[in-house]
């Protein structure tokens, strides 16, 4: 494989994880949201 390959291989790995990172946040942000909601988690500002 040619080292521009690679790097461009990387590239793609990267942004795929930092996508799902971010799908992972949002995910455990709109449940605690929702428990919020639901009266189950008490928010102390």
């Amino acid at each position: 494989m040619r080292r521009s390959q690679m790097f461009h291989q990387i590239c793609r790995l990267t942004k795929a994880t930092h996508l799902t990172n971010g799908l992972i946040r949002l995910q455990s942000t709109v449940n605690c949201q929702l428990l919020y909601h639901q009266g189950a988690i008490p928010i102390s500002k």
